[in-house]
């Protein structure tokens, strides 16, 4: 019946508006620009349309023996299909570059990449697994060129056939000289993504690129208490096997961002997306989910988006033809709260208003709330604001990459009654470009103005706030450090965000080697927190010119949850002793020393969030 609904909607869609997969005649004749022979515009430098070759870019295979090949209208690529004829689909491993012509830079200062592209059934990093990436020294041999990956907005990518249109800088470094832009897919055996790209452009000049957001880490255990995240439920149901349905019932706590099918279409149940927060990356497909209650729904408040819902019941690892869709079970879940409601008649607690917003009287976290709601969708306050309170999680600190930061704040620091401070500037109204770094249970007085974004969530205007003050009460006791050290920043070494970390060398000479220990996560950079995260499994190894005395990590705290692998750090040689966010690791008396995370937990309770380290050598 599922698949029959599928077809019915897509026949009824198609009659209004072209998403992917169609294979539809171009309403003219439009030659594949590079290959054609057609003069390129003054400005740009390579136009290439898909509709019906690949042009002048080819396929190549870097691992496995899949290809990209021109279909519904586009160049596309999965490793799901039917490869040996027996009338069912199955995944294929490989690594498959969709390979460019050459293009000269020499005479040019800026340029970007303009991709109309869909992508469906990802499960893990976007921007990993399809990637856009460019090489100075690509000469034919995919496997020893040296490739840069150019991340791009993920926002409506990952589980649709729905086309999105990215733009994406090209770095300086690539600026004067010639080179290859390819895209690269990454598939495994277990799951394969479908990439469409219907035209990829380059162009003369720089544009805005709109900020991605950073993907939450997976949290929760699927009980009410602590509830999964979007990212958890995600790692959850994807250790399911094919059309495997979980032997226990889940709770799972997200933001509804698009509905299918909303409550009062007739059957009594309702379909619909949730992320992690407003403008979380990764979702998840709530699927025909009955009402308050575990009841079909009669009457009642019908879902918006924008929505804070906990959703209780089965979840399951849907594949069909089309592929798979990680999802909850059709009329075996229910929505147990939405905004806090389960439908008892007791609403939420909502805190207590305090405030006029002025610098003398500013605003709490509530009467921040208050304030940006009566303003209509997307409507902007017409004047600044102060607003104070205590940051309770942090979404994406301060780097010198895009000079803003995002983060929760509520009257006590804890998770309840908080206001979202959206892509603040730092201390004067200024990008940052250095200083120090907000962290969870400081003090803040935000200044600027507010919007009621999408009309359900209310924040600060991006890029029009900043910090007025801050006070830095947060991320626990660090003890005294001696003179006779040496401490690494994570935020200070320019890495890009979701980049692994390999090797560190330190000023003195000091090298720090992380290793992933086997875990499919190795150690990453991530500038939600501006920390190193190293997972379960996950060891860096010290290695020094004199001997080192003792080792001191600071760690991070996300959501009331202090990030230092609840204890479980092993160090050799040296005694580990963990207070609250500080890892001290005593008697090494060793020029070499390995820490490791040998955490049996799961989500974020299990990692190391590393925002210092710092080595102290013995006199």
């Amino acid at each position: 019946m599922k698949k029959i609904l599928y077809s019915v909607i897509a026949l009824t869609m198609a009659a209004f508006t072209f998403t992917s997969c169609e294979d539809v005649p171009a309403p003219y004749d439009d030659p594949n620009n590079n290959g054609g022979g057609q003069e390129l515009p003054e400005g740009v430098l390579l136009d290439q349309n898909f509709t019906s070759s690949l042009g002048d870019f080819k396929s190549v295979a870097a691992s496995g023996d899949l290809n990209w090949y021109n279909d519904f209208s586009s160049a596309m690529v999965t490793g799901y299909q039917d490869f040996n004829g027996d009338g069912q689909k199955e995944n294929k491993p490989g690594v498959t570059f969709l390979v460019g012509p050459e293009i000269d830079f020499t005479d040019v200062t800026e340029a970007h990449i303009t991709i109309n592209h869909a992508l469906n059934y990802e499960r893990g990093d976007i921007n990993a697994n399809n990637s856009i990436v460019i090489s100075k020294d690509y000469t034919g041999d995919v496997t020893t060129a040296t490739w840069q990956v150019l991340n791009y907005n993920t926002d409506g990518l990952g589980n649709s056939f729905t086309f999105v249109e990215n733009n994406v800088n090209i770095p300086s470094e690539y600026m004067g000289g010639k080179a290859v832009i390819a895209l690269r897919h990454t598939c495994s055996e277990t799951q394969s993504s479908t990439w469409e790209v219907k035209s990829l452009k380059v162009q003369e000049g720089k544009v805005d690129e709109e900020q991605p957001s950073t993907p939450e880490e997976p949290s929760g255990d699927g009980t009410l208490q602590n509830p999964y995240n979007v990212a958890g439920i995600i790692a959850y149901t994807s250790t399911l096997g094919e059309n495997e349905t979980s032997d226990k019932e889940v709770y799972i706590k997200g933001t509804v961002k698009s509905i299918k099918e909303n409550f009062d279409g007739g059957f009594g149940n309702a379909t619909f997306y949730i992320t992690d927060g407003a403008n979380g990356s990764n979702q998840f497909y709530i699927y025909r989910t009955l009402y308050l209650g575990n009841q079909k729904y009669t009457s009642g408040e019908l879902l918006k988006e924008g929505d804070e819902v906990i959703v209780h019941g089965k979840v399951t690892n849907y594949v069909s033809e089309y592929g798979s869709t990680l999802e909850t079970v059709q009329n075996q879940s229910y929505v147990y709260s939405i905004n806090g409601n389960t439908g008892s008649g007791e609403e939420p607690s909502t805190g207590v208003a305090k405030g006029d917003g002025s610098l003398a009287n500013p605003f709490n976290a509530v009467a921040a709330n208050e304030y940006a709601s009566k303003l209509p969708a997307d409507g902007v306050s017409e004047k600044e604001v102060y607003i104070k309170g205590k940051i309770a999680s942090i979404r994406e600190n301060f780097t010198a990459q895009y000079g803003n930061a995002s983060f929760y704040i509520s009257d006590d620091g804890s998770n309840t009654n908080t206001f979202y401070v959206f892509r603040t500037l730092y201390l004067n109204n200024v990008k940052y470009t250095e200083g120090t770094l907000p962290q969870v249970g400081d003090d803040v007085i935000i200044c600027g103005k507010v919007t009621n974004y999408k009309g359900n969530t209310p924040e600060t205007m991006q890029n029009q706030s900043y910090i007025y003050s801050l006070t830095s009460n947060g991320g626990g006791d660090t003890p005294d450090v001696p003179e006779n050290s040496i401490t690494l920043i994570p935020s200070e070494l320019g890495l890009a965000n979701a980049s692994a970390v390999e090797n560190v060398t330190l000023s003195d000479g000091t090298v720090l080697t992380f290793d992933g220990g086997g875990n499919q996560n190795p150690p990453k950079y991530y500038n939600a927190g501006t920390n190193i995260r190293m997972y379960p499994k996950n060891s860096v190894t010290i290695k020094a010119s004199k001997k080192i005395a003792q080792v001191i990590i600071k760690c991070d705290t996300y959501q009331g949850v202090i990030c230092n692998a609840s204890g479980d750090v092993a160090a050799n040689p040296g005694n580990v002793e963990t207070k609250d966010a500080v890892i001290t690791v005593n008697g090494v008396n060793s020029a070499q020393t390995t820490i490791s995370n040998i955490s049996a937990k799961t989500g974020t309770a299990s990692q190391i969030r590393m925002t210092a380290l710092t080595i102290v050598y013995a006199e």
